[in-house]
């Protein structure tokens, strides 16, 4: 069970929901992918949600691991999800809302992407809810996954502003976890339908963002059974690699016991492959395939 599980148990239960969302904030234009650059064979060191942030005061910023001299190379925040819907947050945002989205570690990020070309910057994750709990909506599996798709984007577009808080890696993430609750039922059919409205409103959307998906090889499997996803994102979550290891893997592959297990048909070596979690505290540390043509803008 990745920590981020651990984390989400600790949040409690969704406050009273409501089936109201906000209007989507359009963002003008649509950018092209750029492949990053990266300082250890073609991967970058980052981290996610509430910790870790960079390990110094000022650019560039450093990251809090893998021995001296890497930079932080991106940082992904909880941009939004169906727990955090509310009368008083009607499309579950965030920013504000929750300890899993950092402003600060995210410009710290973007600092080290746009002023130095270090790292891919900041991104955000939706928390996904199955279609066993549609937050009072009543909808069927992929109108439910649309909806939060709706969600997720308005959020991102909010905190983006029209600029003033730079988004620079452009995948979407759908945070997925945790078999048997959150509404993710034993129906794989219907789960994937969730899935599959997510990822359609997003890519119909064309603004540029490309939907991904956070899981687990296990929690997949439990959730949406032998489903395969071989055109998309994917960021991988495994609790092999100690808090603070030194030097970080320089692969998806630090030994035969410590790897990163992708999901849904996909291998390391995929071309949708981007990122590895690893922990075994309350922090959260991502190995970044900038190897890969990640959508990323400079």
């Amino acid at each position: 069970m990745s920590s981020r599980a651990a984390r989400i148990r600790r949040r409690g239960g969704p406050s009273a929901l409501a089936a109201v969302f906000a209007s989507l904030i359009l963002l003008a234009g649509t950018t092209m992918p750029a492949p990053a650059l990266a300082e250890t064979s073609g991967f970058w060191y980052g981290a996610d949600s509430g910790a870790p942030g960079p390990s110094n005061g000022s650019a560039p910023y450093n990251e809090p691991s893998c021995g001296p001299g890497h930079r932080y190379g991106g940082y992904n925040g909880k941009i939004g999800g169906a727990d955090l819907v509310s009368s008083s947050n009607p499309a579950g945002s965030g920013p504000g809302h929750t300890f899993a989205w950092n402003p600060a570690y995210a410009a710290a990020a973007n600092a080290n992407h746009f002023r130095y070309g270090a790292g891919v910057g900041a991104g955000g994750y939706w928390f996904m809810f199955g279609p066993g709990d549609t937050d009072g909506t009543g909808l069927p599996p992929k109108a439910w996954g649309w909806l939060q798709g709706r969600w997720a984007l308005a959020d991102w577009q909010n905190w983006y502003d029209r600029g003033a808080h730079r988004m620079p890696l452009r995948i979407l993430w759908m945070d997925i976890e945790v078999p048997g609750s959150y509404g993710w039922g034993t129906d794989h059919a219907a789960n994937r339908e969730v899935f599959n409205g997510f990822w359609d409103y997003v890519t119909q959307a064309r603004e540029g963002i490309r939907p991904g998906v956070y899981a687990t090889n296990y929690q997949w499997g439990a959730i949406m059974g032998g489903s395969t996803i071989p055109h998309t994102w994917e960021w991988t979550a495994q609790v092999s690699v100690a808090d603070s290891p030194s030097p970080c893997p320089a692969s998806f592959s630090a030994s035969s016991w410590q790897f990163a297990d992708f999901f849904g048909g996909q291998r390391p070596g995929s071309a949708y492959t981007a990122m590895w979690q690893w922990s075994l505290g309350s922090a959260d540390y991502d190995q970044i395939d900038a190897n890969k043509s990640l959508p990323v803008t400079g």
